[in-house]
């Protein structure tokens, strides 16, 4: 099993930066609009805008709300300010307050530690019977589940509204910045993060995604921050995840890029056979997210839903978005 290491990372950040262009050249667009959230995915992605477009093209827009965290806001602002790209700061609190997304607890952890300690030990037991990460990859009866998911969701969905308006205005594109080990466990939002005009990094797993940091430049204090999905206050990646990215990642690698069975899997990664087929079971059930929406798959000759299905069928090696 072998990631993309050192001058393979250097040469692929060139290959992605022609690719930036190509895109923006094809569509004759002016400015990229992407989504700082001072973490790394966005901090590669934005590092890679810079060398292809160059900062006067490119619209830094950071949405943060009430569980955004000061260091995070000011990683994102500092990044951008210096490349001295034009930025816009909302937050977008009052819209969620104005939908009823916010709850009681919610609000109250952004205030008390112990409060958000207490809510994921509290989601933690109710849904303690089954795998949590795979509560949210389907719909859930259980109250907990749902109200999570719901607020974690909404607030990416209306950061997805925001970055089309702004690049509508300004006859730009939305950059993404999802991964591919977000992409192949449907570690994104449908709709929202995982809605974009093109996905530079979306080939490139997670532990890549950290060298390719390091190749790039990106600062230390974004590097070092372990990464979230912005639900809960002190909720990380990879406990949501219930895996670590190091061993996601080479689990993915040998069931998708190398199709290899299960057993075979574990054998040449050294992990847990259980761990591999949790893996297989969350590649299984996020399909869905994989693609824009489910038809019934009515046949006409010439329908141009016979080329889009076929294109789709494809999705499992992470070509398209």
């Amino acid at each position: 099993m072998k990631m993309f290491r050192g001058d393979e990372l250097v040469k692929i950040s060139g290959e992605l930066v022609e690719f930036i262009r190509n895109v923006f050249r094809s569509f004759s667009a002016e400015c990229a609009v992407i989504g700082l959230s001072g973490g790394i995915d966005s901090a590669v992605v934005f590092k890679l805008l810079i060398e292809a477009l160059g900062s006067e093209r490119i619209l830094a827009v950071i949405l943060p709300e009430l569980t955004t965290p000061r260091s995070a806001l000011r990683d994102a602002m500092n990044l951008a300010k210096s490349h001295g790209v034009k930025t816009i700061k909302k937050n977008i609190s009052p819209m969620m307050f104005a939908s009823g997304a916010y709850f009681k607890l919610e609000m109250l952890s952004m205030l008390a530690p112990q409060i958000s300690r207490w809510l994921r030990e509290k989601f933690e037991k109710e849904v303690v019977r089954e795998d949590i990460y795979l509560h949210t990859l389907k719909t859930s009866k259980n109250k907990w589940v749902a109200r999570g998911t719901s607020l974690y969701r909404m607030k990416h969905r209306l950061r997805m509204i925001m970055l089309y308006y702004f690049a509508e205005r300004t006859n730009g594109l939305v950059v993404g910045t999802a991964n591919r080990s977000e992409y192949l466990t449907g570690f994104f939002v449908k709709h929202g993060d995982g809605a974009a005009d093109l996905m530079p990094i979306i080939e490139l797993y997670k532990t890549e995604i950290f060298e390719l940091a390091e190749i790039l430049h990106v600062p230390q204090s974004i590097i070092k921050r372990p990464p979230s999905p912005d639900l809960i206050p002190g909720v990380t990646d990879e406990y949501a995840l219930g895996i670590d990215y190091t061993a996601l990642d080479l689990i993915l690698e040998a069931l998708v890029d190398h199709q290899l069975g299960l057993e075979e899997a574990a054998k040449e990664t050294g992990i847990s056979l259980r761990a591999v087929e949790r893996v297989k079971k969350i590649l299984d059930m996020s399909s869905a997210m994989r693609v824009p929406f489910i038809s019934p798959g009515l046949r006409r000759d010439g329908d141009v839903e016979n080329e889009q299905r076929s294109s789709r069928d494809d999705l499992g090696a992470g070509d398209h978005c």
